[in-house]
């Protein structure tokens, strides 16, 4: 996909935005006269907007995709390039500085690593240690998860614990059965 059909889908997208307004400000306008025909549309509204947040977050991820391609393709191909460019305009300015300012950006290296760091190669016996010279490095938790399904399935009471049930409590929600866009009158439904 090239930038002229990237751009064009995106404009289409803007489009159909547009036009959504324009049908909402007419709905608004006859839910003030009539609403038995309020539940349906408000769900019909409700899928098109859906379906256009997915076509949104489809384009999105294929236009990253590219992105990527494109970046991998460059670094590729100039990458090299580049860096030996930064590396003698490095030794040209001379100096402790590592990073040059160009027009358009930074480019330089940054230090990373050379640090201490703790590597756990024996947990076990690693726990065991600190639990007797450094208490504090010791974090011990409980999987609810886990130990609800052992108490439901024992009946077993844990010290410490119990188990109750939370109450029921009914919650509203639209049910979305429109999945494709749709021009005001159609009658096109997807159940989901």
């Amino acid at each position: 996909m090239n930038e002229t059909s990237e751009t064009t889908e995106l404009a289409a997208v803007d489009v159909a935005m547009e036009e959504l307004e324009v049908l909402l400000a007419d709905a608004n306008r006859e839910a003030q006269v009539e609403t038995n025909w309020l539940a349906p549309w408000y769900l019909r509204k409700m899928a098109e907007l859906e379906a256009a947040e997915s076509l949104i977050k489809e384009q999105s991820k294929r236009m990253l995709a590219q992105v990527a391609a494109r970046r991998k393709a460059l670094e590729y191909q100039w990458g090299q390039a580049f860096k030996a460019q930064v590396d003698a305009d490095l030794a040209e300015q001379g100096g402790k500085k590592k990073s040059i300012d160009y027009m358009t950006g930074r480019a330089g290296y940054r230090s990373s690593g050379g640090k201490p760091q703790i590597v756990i190669e024996d947990e076990n016996a690693a726990i065991e240690a600190a639990e007797m010279a450094c208490p504090d490095a010791i974090k011990r938790t409980i999987i609810k998860s886990v130990l609800q399904a052992y108490v439901e399935s024992t009946g077993e009471e844990i010290p410490g614990t119990k188990l109750i049930t939370t109450p029921k409590v009914e919650h509203f929600y639209p049910a979305l059965t429109y999945m494709a866009l749709t021009k005001e009158g159609d009658n096109v439904s997807q159940s989901e």
